[in-house]
């Protein structure tokens, strides 16, 4: 005998969030977490033939030849065509460059032709910051994601750092189709924005970069005797990628894993589920057995398992009780199933 569910009553689900703080400190970003900044891997390029630059980098927490080696982010740089520094003839992997930023538009605004808007113009030029899978879980958890950058110096002399919070992410956010993002701020200036569910932070360059005094005399190397506008327009993608690297000295988030349950309420009324299709049920007349002794002469029976079927009557899971549960007609059940996905 079964029973069909009541959707409106009888089937809830419930989502449990579970959190873990995650920090990607100063060394990993230099490279010293390793020797020789092993805990940085570049996946290159394949141009005419031959192996170029790299595309982007990864960031581990240890050398990532080694077997306790995990994933942390991954990092790289993209322009739309628009840029001036895709258009400047002296320009070089620009065409790399323009695909890693239709990539991200691609998969974070559903067009890779599309322009990322951040404080309500359009940004020619970014830097994609993803947290690996591992790291990030299902998503990352609003108003917990602190980046510490250093807008001005080199990689061994840092200075005028700033910091970029999703501040007030938990209320004030916006939706796409890649889910919710809130923009990143270091007090009200907008430095980019960050994609919860996808776990990418969308960064604006010349935020990161002393705009004021961008010539390398005036202490704004970014990487090797380079500047931000000779690697974007002319320089090296591995130099870049390092530039990129160095200007972030940590990073911390919460990440957070979303626990699926389905409850399904089993309600079995006094007149139900007083009866047994097994044989053993009824005596060879067809009357029903009572426990020996016993002064009811009414139906009873006990629970022990309850099946969830399919429209098609096959079963799909079975719940078993720890112990018989007696029931009769003058008893009502309400069991609760829970199955966790």
């Amino acid at each position: 005998m079964f029973k069909n569910f009541d959707p409106s009553r009888d089937i809830r689900q419930r989502t449990t969030p579970i959190n873990e703080l995650i920090v990607i400190d100063r060394s990993i970003f230099t490279g010293t977490a390793a020797v020789g900044e092993t805990n940085i891997k570049n996946f290159v390029h394949w141009t005419s033939g031959a192996v170029s630059g790299t595309l982007f980098q990864t960031l581990y927490n240890t050398n990532y030849t080694s077997a306790s080696a995990v994933a942390l982010a991954n990092i790289t740089y993209g322009q739309s065509i628009s840029s001036s520094y895709y258009l400047n003839a002296l320009a070089t992997n620009k065409q790399e460059k323009s695909k890693i930023y239709r990539l991200f538009a691609k998969y974070l605004l559903g067009d890779e032709d599309q322009l990322f808007s951040i404080s309500g113009s359009s940004k020619n030029e970014l830097i994609f910051l993803s947290v690996a899978r591992s790291q990030m879980k299902d998503e990352l958890k609003k108003q917990t994601f602190t980046l510490d950058s250093t807008f001005s110096g080199s990689r061994t002399s840092r200075f005028s750092s700033k910091t970029f919070q999703d501040t007030n992410a938990a209320s004030a956010y916006n939706q796409s189709i890649r889910g919710d993002f809130a923009p990143l701020y270091s007090g009200s200036q907008i430095g980019g924005l960050l994609y919860y569910q996808a776990g990418i932070a969308v960064l604006v360059p010349e935020i990161f970069s002393n705009t004021s005094s961008q010539a390398t005399n005036a202490g704004n190397i970014w990487s090797g005797t380079a500047d931000y506008d000779t690697l974007a327009m002319s320089g090296n993608y591995n130099d870049l990628l390092n530039g990129v690297r160095y200007r972030f000295t940590n990073l911390s988030l919460i990440n957070q894993s979303n626990l699926q349950a389905s409850f399904y309420y089993c309600r079995m009324l006094n007149d139900e589920f007083n009866y047994s299709s097994n044989p053993s049920f009824v005596d060879t007349s067809g009357r029903i057995l009572t426990t020996s002794g016993s002064t009811n002469y009414g139906a009873t029976t006990y629970t022990t398992k309850i099946a969830l079927l399919d429209e098609n009557n096959s079963i799909l899971a079975v719940a078993s009780l720890n112990q018989p549960i007696k029931k009769d007609a003058s008893i009502e059940q309400l069991l609760a199933i829970r199955l966790d996905y």
